[in-house]
C-alpha cells in the first residue's frame, strides 16, 4: 500500500455510464484546500461463461425448471448411482415383495414462483454409469434413461428444511430387484448388480418453468459419510406371524451424483454466449449477468483509468472501492441474489492468473464479497472490493495490458444454488458499476 500524505483529504471518484473519459473539474474548497474531481469515466463490461464445471460430488443436487426474461429458459435433472448397502440374505426365509420407494432430503433451497406446483419425474439410467473410481461429471454431460416413468411426485408447499419425501416407484423395478436378493446377488462388492441397475434421473415433468429445489445429496457427520438420497425396498415374511422388513441401497460413492443443466438462451441478448464468446453489455439491453450454477460471469474493465496519470503529481490515490448493484426490480426476493460474489483478475483472453496483493502484501487469487442489503425494506443491495492494488497496478504499467476484473459466483456458492445478480452497464438507465477513488493532495 502507497504511503498517505501527512495532510489527508478524501476525494472521491465516481465512475459512471459516460461515454467519453471525464474532466477534471477544480472545485472550492473551503478549508482552503486544492482540490480537483474527476467527473466520470467509462467503465465497460461484458457477460462471460464459466465452462466444464464439475457438477458431481457436491452436497447438494439441484433439479427443476425456470424462465428467464433475460437469461432464457434453464433445465436441470440429476443422475444417481446406488449399490447395495450390505449382504441381503433370503436364505431359509419365505420372503414376499411389497414396494420400492426413492427417499430424498429436501435441504430448504429454492427458488421460482412458489406460487406454483412443479412436478417431478424419474427414470432410469440406461447406460454405463459410475463404475469406475475415477469418475466425475460435467453439468453439461447427459446420460441415457429409459423412456418409461418409474415414478413422480410434485411440490408440496408445506415442505420444511430437512423433510423427507418418500416417492412410490414402479413395482416392475422393484420386482427386478427383488429377483436379484433371492438369487444372493445382493453384497456390496457385487459388480455385476452395478451393471443390472445403473441408477436413476430425476428431472421436471412437463414443459412449465416453475421452480429449482435443492435435494441433500450427503452429509459428513462425525467424519464419517451418510449418505442422503436412499432407494429402499420394502418385503415381508409370510408364516404364521407376518413380519415387516425394508432394505436401503445407498449410493456408491460420496462424488457421483451430479446434476446436468441446460439452458436455452436463444432469442434473448445472450443468445451468442459460449465457453468462447462474451456478450458485450450493449449487445444485452446495456446488462451483464452473474448466475451461479451455469458459471455466467460478469467482466469489467476501465479503458480509461490511465487518464489518472495526467493528474497534477502531488495527488496520491489512496484507496480504490469497486461497488456492484443489481439493478431494481430484477430480483422479487433478497434471497434470489447471491449471497456473496467473487472478484477475479483475468486477462484478454479471460485466462485467470493474476493474484491481488493485500496491504500486508501477501498474494490472494481472489477477492471475496458479502451482500449487503436491506432485507426488510429492500432499500439497497449491493456488494463492494476493495481494488486499490489492482488500480496502482494499472497506472503503473506500460500501454494497456488488456487485464480487466471478473465478478463471479463463489467457488463455493457457483454450483450450490441457481441465484444470479443482473448489473446494469454503461449504456443502461442506473449503471450498476461504481468505482470510487479516494485520493490525497501534498500541501507542502
Amino acid at each position: 500500500m502507497r504511503a498517505i500524505p501527512i495532510v489527508v483529504l478524501a476525494l472521491i471518484i465516481s465512475v459512471a455510464g459516460c461515454e467519453q473519459p471525464g474532466t477534471f473539474t477544480p472545485v472550492d474548497d473551503p478549508v482552503g484546500f486544492d482540490v480537483s474531481a474527476l467527473d466520470s469515466f467509462h467503465i465497460e463490461s461484458a457477460t462471460l461463461l464459466a465452462d466444464s464445471l464439475v457438477t458431481s460430488g457436491l452436497s447438494r443436487i439441484l433439479t427443476g425448471r425456470q424462465r428467464h426474461q433475460d437469461l432464457g429458459d434453464l433445465e436441470i435433472r440429476s443422475y444417481f448411482k446406488f449399490a447395495p448397502g450390505n449382504f441381503l440374505d433370503f436364505e431359509g426365509t419365505n420372503m414376499v415383495y411389497d414396494s420400492l420407494q426413492l427417499i430424498l432430503n429436501y435441504d430448504g433451497y429454492v427458488t421460482g414462483d412458489r406460487e406454483q406446483t412443479q412436478q417431478f419425474n424419474i427414470r432410469e439410467i440406461v447406460e454405463e454409469f459410475g463404475t469406475t473410481d475415477d469418475e466425475f461429471y460435467f453439468g453439461f454431460d447427459e446420460l441415457n434413461t429409459g423412456r418409461t416413468s418409474l415414478g413422480s411426485f410434485e411440490f408440496d408447499h408445506d415442505w420444511e428444511e430437512g423433510d423427507s419425501i418418500f416417492i412410490s416407484l414402479d413395482n416392475s423395478l422393484g420386482e427386478r430387484l427383488f429377483k436379484l436378493a433371492e438369487r444372493n446377488e445382493i453384497y456390496p462388492t457385487n459388480l455385476d448388480f452395478l451393471r443390472e441397475f445403473e441408477g436413476l434421473m430425476l428431472e421436471p415433468e412437463g414443459e412449465e418453468a416453475y421452480q429449482v429445489f435443492g435435494f441433500a445429496n450427503s452429509q459428513t457427520v462425525n467424519d464419517s459419510f451418510e449418505n442422503r438420497i436412499i432407494l429402499r425396498m420394502y418385503y415381508h415374511e409370510e408364516g404364521e406371524f407376518t413380519e415387516a422388513y425394508h432394505y436401503d441401497f445407498v449410493q456408491i460413492r460420496e462424488d457421483i451424483a451430479f446434476s446436468s443443466y441446460h439452458s436455452d438462451r436463444a432469442g434473448t441478448g445472450l443468445a451468442g454466449l459460449s465457453g468462447d464468446e462474451e456478450v458485450d453489455a450493449e449487445t444485452a439491453g446495456g446488462k451483464t449477468y452473474v448466475q451461479a450454477g451455469l458459471g455466467i460471469q460478469s467482466k469489467v474493465r476501465f479503458p480509461f483509468l490511465k487518464k489518472l496519470n495526467e493528474l497534477d503529481k502531488e495527488y496520491i490515490v489512496n484507496a480504490a472501492i469497486l461497488r456492484i448493484e443489481p439493478v431494481k426490480g430484477s430480483y422479487r426476493e433478497i434471497t434470489e441474489l447471491p449471497d456473496s460474489l467473487a472478484l477475479f483478475i483475468t486477462n484478454k483472453y479471460n485466462q485467470i492468473g493474476q493474484v491481488f496483493f493485500n496491504v500486508s502484501g501477501s498474494a490472494v487469487s481472489a477477492q471475496y464479497a458479502h451482500l449487503q442489503a436491506d432485507e426488510e425494506l429492500n432499500l439497497f443491495a449491493f456488494y463492494e472490493f476493495d481494488v486499490t492494488e489492482f488500480v496502482f497496478q494499472q497506472l503503473q504499467e506500460e500501454g494497456d495490458q488488456g487485464l480487466a476484473l471478473v465478478v463471479s459466483p463463489t467457488p463455493n456458492g457457483i454450483l450450490n444454488s441457481i441465484n444470479r445478480l443482473t448489473i446494469g452497464g454503461a449504456g443502461y438507465g442506473s449503471s450498476g458499476l461504481t468505482l470510487k477513488i479516494y485520493m490525497t493532495k501534498l500541501i507542502e
